[in-house]
């Protein structure tokens, strides 16, 4: 069976966007006809091997709370945000059961996914795609079950979820809001 979505005319954001789960969102919104924006950590689309041409691109540090404010306000028009970038810290050796990278796992994860979404709410609030606007949070199996390497990834995607359920009862707009999971944490910024 083949199953080919329709998104002409429609204006994505994923963050994160230039590789794993990202990339891979992006390149669905890509084929279903979408304009997809997407944001890596690199100063542009060129400093990565992958041909991100097809793609408008933005840099974007999550930890960044004015980078986040600027992305957000670069976004004219804008039907669905993929909440996304992140990675798990223990990649880099850090021990999340230290107060200062778990309080900077939940910032990545939690925090700056809020920021993006209340950044992002006039845009989305003037969406005219059929059914409202999204609002995508990509949480994690830490959500469900403990994971022991990644306590504040853990907390930060489970918080998300609950994050993701308040949007959509408080939503102004009807936005729909979804949460998707994926297998385990990432090792790869995003």
């Amino acid at each position: 069976n083949t199953l080919h979505f329709d998104y002409r005319g429609a204006h994505v954001l994923v963050t994160g966007g230039t590789s794993g789960i990202g990339a891979a969102i992006a390149a669905a919104y890509r084929e279903a006809d979408a304009a997809v924006t997407i944001t890596g950590t690199r100063a542009g689309a060129a400093d990565y091997d992958e041909d991100l041409s097809g793609y408008r691109y933005l840099q974007l540090d999550v930890e960044d709370a004015a980078q986040i404010a600027t992305v957000a306000a670069a976004q004219q028009q804008l039907d669905v945000l993929v909440n996304n970038a992140g990675l798990a810290l223990p990649s880099l050796g850090l021990d999340e059961y230290e107060p200062e990278v778990f309080a900077r796992a939940v910032n990545m994860h939690l925090v700056s996914a809020y920021r993006m979404a209340k950044g992002c709410q006039p845009a989305l609030s003037a969406s005219r795609l059929a059914g409202g606007a999204s609002i995508i949070g990509i949480a994690s199996m830490s959500s469900y079950f403990g994971i022991g390497i990644v306590p504040g990834y853990g907390a930060a995607k489970t918080g998300l979820l609950g994050l993701t359920r308040t949007l959509a009862v408080e939503s102004e707009d009807a936005a729909a809001v979804i949460a998707f999971a994926e297998q385990t944490p990432s090792g790869q910024r995003r």
